[in-house]
């Protein structure tokens, strides 16, 4: 067996859960790298490695030891099944009272659940949680259990190195406790107006409030307050030990708390404020968000409450105890878990603010989080809940084009199919099927097997969009018809994803709608997609809950570009960019889009240290016809945005040259820009050459600077001030992400910043869609060149590079460019002011 070693009397006793390679060769517990990676945790703590004792929970030696989970798991009970019942559990506890340590750490979930009986480990990682009462009874103290992950958990998630080290060092802190765990937070249900009073009486005047909802289906189940930090009240909303006369007193004291001038904060509070008002709850003077506040801090660490939690305070993890619907039901469970859990959200999210300012302001983010933030919540709450009109007339003209089209399409892919197999062979192939398309391209057109493996060891076929473009350009068709059947394969799903987006469910009033996340990507971007709101729909027999509306912010202008040889012209290859004609402006608005021009190619010009580029931008002719120019030797004042096109393709060169200057500004590589613009391998790696021989300081300048920052400090600074620390490994991916990092979040950001003034001095404008570099707006008739002049003055704010990481004595200035739609999205006309 494995033997845990370690001096006698040790105060932290390390428990993995089984032996790896370097365990079984030496006969030691976490010996060989787990003892190294500790040791360097624990050195970062202060504590040599000599004071802790090692074990494992199993001991006897595992022949499997790969990382398919379902055989893991199957030698875990095979080797339990080898010896006496509760053998190991019983040479543990007896570890544990020879040793009498202080602070134990499992890591991983059998020695969680054996130590504290809970798990998984991922939700209770940093919780100080008691030992169970089977062993405590046995020792001298109280045994502190604080979990975290294994070595080789943090070897596969590399960014986990972050915060396991604040793991570390809360165990090395808790090394000389041994007092019974004490629960500071105070938690209670009220149920009566005269309680709800003692409890205002007892806060005096606070900075701020946190309050919190739970919602089951839709309805509101209660609303908690935390005004200190340590004692959290929740309200039931529909409970009958309320009376109704109380509920009516706390009720309106409820909507005069949430109205008034005091600070209030909560975690991704746009939900909540949107719920409450349905209810006629109006929130104001929202000053805090815990989730916008991590992510500001922290982008690239999870941003949920209970990870929070887990960093800033000492409250052991409690989110399975209820909020979620899928976790909280009232048919099986007592309401009153569900009331103290809310509570409990409020405590751990006031305390979690708390710090938050303090690590915002140390970081010299405070400024930007509470001026530029915090204001873009209630304008996003805004573009939420306005949506955009749907004609019902042009969407069943729509519904009906592409139907009929992917009906074409599907039995010109059966055609082909058939041409392809023997005679009287038949085989079903639904192009959205993985296990039907994988069958046919691997097994019956023989093309070489892509495959992909989950957690738990199950083998499948890639048959994803990236893959089917990669056996398309990089691998010769093993028949002739493979090439086509690829491409048709490809048409089918685009033209589903055009009927998807056609029959996107709607809210009331034929309105589509999008929730957006402001925290939803790692360079500040915003992401949106389907809104919490949620239909009843039947499917066949059964009833089923469906979410309404979707991302708007993937409803190109430009459609999808279709393969194959079967379309009469190159334009007629295009599809899906009559999708946004089905939007129409509300009577009495007209539709102002507002972009930033050229914006990320500028502002790499900038980083690039190209001033030279930089003014060709606003000189005829346009940048990406330059390039294209550049490209294919022609002359660029015969190249505009609508053609010429390319020879045998549907894309201008005017597209091209976008497209080749967006991969060169970012490094992509020929095979990546081969997928983007379905040119051959051989032809995109000559362009690529050409670009950056003509581009230099875009590679020398501009991408050189970055790496030598990921390499001293790993950390990048936008002009406008958002700071992202890259925590991963260094890799060709992670160099390429941070490449990105400063162009995308400064365009972004400079977008929705200017949001704030121009939402102040154009009150009357409704903001409905945001892309990132461009906004549109419904704006009333007659007052178009006045949004546009204003929007203009804001959008073109310089932005200074001296505050950038890449420093450069320079202030930039993007210029605007707007478009108009009297009757839809898409028919819109360029608007001169």
């Amino acid at each position: 067996m494995i033997k845990g070693h370690g001096i006698n009397g040790a105060q932290i006793m390390f428990v993995g859960d089984y032996g790896g390679r370097d365990e079984i060769s030496s006969g030691l517990a976490l010996s060989g790298y787990n003892e190294r990676c500790i040791e360097g945790f624990l050195k970062s703590a202060r504590l040599p490695m000599k004071y802790i004792y090692r074990t494992l929970f199993i001991k006897d030696a595992l022949t499997y030891l790969g990382k398919n989970k379902r055989k893991m798991m199957a030698e875990i009970e095979e080797a339990k099944l080898k010896i006496a019942p509760a053998t190991y559990e019983n040479i543990l506890a007896q570890e544990i009272k020879d040793v009498q340590p202080n602070v134990i750490v499992p890591l991983g979930n059998l020695s969680l659940q054996f130590l504290a009986n809970v798990n998984p480990i991922g939700s209770y990682r940093g919780s100080i949680l008691p030992l169970t009462h089977e062993i405590q009874q046995h020792l001298k103290y109280h045994v502190r259990v604080i979990p975290t992950f294994s070595p080789r958990q943090c070897n596969e998630d590399y960014i986990s190195r972050v915060y396991v080290q604040l793991d570390y060092n809360k165990i090395v802190e808790n090394r000389g406790e041994t007092g019974p765990i004490e629960t500071k937070e105070i938690t209670w249900v009220c149920r009566s107006m005269d309680s709800f009073n003692n409890f205002l009486n007892r806060q005096g005047r606070p900075d701020f409030i946190v309050f919190d909802i739970e919602t089951y289906m839709g309805q509101i189940t209660c609303i908690g307050f935390s005004f200190d930090g340590r004692e959290g009240v929740s309200i039931p909303f529909h409970d009958p030990r309320l009376s109704f006369g109380d509920g009516l007193l706390l009720f309106k004291k409820i909507s005069q708390i949430l109205a008034s001038e005091i600070p209030k904060v909560n975690q991704n509070i746009k939900f909540d404020w949107i719920t409450l008002e349905r209810f006629r709850l109006r929130v104001e003077n929202v000053s805090g968000d815990t989730m916008m506040g991590f992510h500001l801090l922290y982008p690239e660490l999870p941003k949920n409450l209970g990870f929070q939690n887990s960093i800033y305070t000492g409250m052991p993890y409690f989110k399975d105890e209820g909020g979620k619907e899928t976790a909280y039901n009232p048919k099986h469970q007592v309401k009153d878990r569900l009331y103290l859990y809310n509570a409990k959200d409020c405590i751990s999210t006031f305390q979690i603010h708390q710090l938050q300012l303090e690590d915002l302001k140390e970081r010299g983010m405070e400024t930007l989080y509470k001026e530029k933030i915090i204001p873009l919540i209630g304008i996003y709450k805004k573009i939420d809940e306005v949506g955009l009109r749907v004609d019902s007339t042009v969407k069943k003209r729509l519904n009906a084009k592409y139907n009929t089209l992917l009906d074409v399409s599907l039995r010109s892919l059966e055609r082909l199919i058939g041409e392809a197999m023997e005679p009287g062979f038949g085989i079903e192939c639904n192009p959205r099927s993985a296990k039907q398309v994988g069958k046919l391209l691997y097994e019956e057109l023989k093309f070489p097997k892509r495959e992909k493996t989950t957690e738990m060891g199950a083998k499948s076929y890639k048959t994803d969009k990236e893959t089917l473009e990669e056996l398309s350009i990089s691998q010769e068709s093993p028949c002739k018809e493979g090439k086509l059947i690829l491409s048709l394969i490809l048409n089918c799903r685009k033209i589903y994803k055009i009927i998807e987006y056609i029959n996107t469910p709607l809210h009331p009033g034929d309105i589509l709608k999008t929730s957006y996340n402001l925290a939803g990507t790692r360079s500040g971007r915003s992401s949106a997609g389907k809104t919490l709101d949620q239909v009843i729909v039947q499917n066949g027999a059964k009833y089923e809950q469906e979410r309404l509306g979707r991302s708007l912010q993937t409803i190109t202008k430009h459609g999808f570009e279709m393969d194959g040889e079967s379309f009469d012209s190159p334009e007629d290859r295009i599809l899906g960019k009559d999708l946004r004609s089905m939007f129409v402006p509300r009577r009495g608005y007209v539709y102002i889009e507002g972009d930033e021009n050229q914006a990320e190619a500028r502002e790499v010009a900038v980083l690039s240290n190209d001033f030279e580029l930089l003014e060709q931008f606003d000189r005829k002719p346009k940048i990406h016809a330059r390039t294209a120019a550049l490209i294919y030797g022609l002359d660029p004042f015969t190249i505009t945005k609508d053609g010429p096109r390319i020879d045998g393709s549907s894309m201008t060169y005017y597209d091209m040259g976008k497209r080749v200057r967006h991969a060169g500004n970012y490094n992509m590589g020929p095979f990546r820009l081969a997928q983007m613009t379905h040119l051959s391998l051989r032809e995109c790696t000559q362009i690529m050459m050409k670009f950056h021989e003509s581009n230099p300081k875009v590679r020398d300048v501009f991408h050189y600077e970055v790496y030598k920052c990921l390499k001293e400090t790993s950390q990048l600074t936008t002009p406008l001030g958002r700071v992202r620390d890259f925590f991963d490994r260094h890799s060709e991916t992670l160099r390429k992400e941070a490449i990105s990092y400063i162009p995308q979040s400064t365009i972004s950001d400079q977008l929705k910043f200017s949001l704030i003034p121009l939402k102040e001095r154009c009150p009357w404008a409704i903001f409905v869609v945001e892309a990132h570099d461009s906004l549109l707006a419904e704006v009333p008739v007659g007052r178009e060149l006045e949004y546009a002049a204003v929007f203009k003055k804001e959008i073109e704010q310089p932005i200074d590079h001296r505050k950038c990481s890449l420093r450069r004595d320079y202030e930039l200035i993007i210029p605007a460019e707007f478009s108009i739609g009297r009757e839809n999205w898409m028919d819109m006309e360029e608007l001169q002011l």
